[in-house]
């Protein structure tokens, strides 16, 4: 993961400009692999588990649901924008 991150930002500077996309990619990608943990680890069979570690697994996933809605959607306006049109204030689009 660091490994990741880091190319990823040595790469960007290369560029000039630190662009969002690749950490959106990268978070996307540790979110994911975290959801595949978490629910690997409810599908092995290890006995009677407490309510609590069950209820505590069902918010992790939800939670982690979330961010990966919250990134895909990030990449989705990121992806709708022309590169290099910014829009400053009081012009219009």
């Amino acid at each position: 993961m660091i490994a990741e991150i880091a190319y990823t930002v040595t790469a960007s500077a290369r560029g000039g400009a630190l662009s969002p996309r690749p950490f959106l990619i990268v978070g996307l990608i540790a979110v994911i692999r975290r959801v595949l943990v978490i629910t690997v680890q409810e599908v092995q069979p290890t006995g009677a588990r407490p309510i609590g570690q069950i209820y505590s697994s069902s918010v992790d996933l939800a939670l982690l649901t979330a961010v990966v809605l919250a990134f895909v959607f990030s990449l989705y306006l990121l992806g709708r924008t022309p590169k290099g049109e910014h829009s400053e204030p009081g012009q219009p689009h």
